[in-house]
């Protein structure tokens, strides 16, 4: 496995939040201006790993993992929900 991917992983520590009955998974990690990074349909917040280490010095981020949702309004439901 990737050392910095091990790295990643190690930390920020994955947080969840449940809207309209659907559990989210997404990271948040450092302070400043909000910087949110979403990955494509298939995938995960940890796609994002080299780009989250990169900006929490100076930002803060937010990646989520998308659930199983019925529609793209349901997707902007849970990232606004998060944000």
């Amino acid at each position: 496995m990737n050392e910095l991917l091990a790295a990643f992983r190690a930390t920020p520590e994955p947080r969840e939040l449940t809207v309209a009955a659907v559990r989210w998974n997404y990271v948040h990690a450092g302070t400043g201006p909000v910087v949110v990074l979403l990955h494509g349909m298939a995938g995960s917040a940890e796609i994002w790993f080299q780009q989250i280490s990169a900006l929490e010095t100076s930002h803060r981020v937010i990646a989520a993992t998308y659930p199983n949702v019925g529609s793209l309004a349901d997707l902007a439901d849970g990232i606004v929900g998060i944000l």
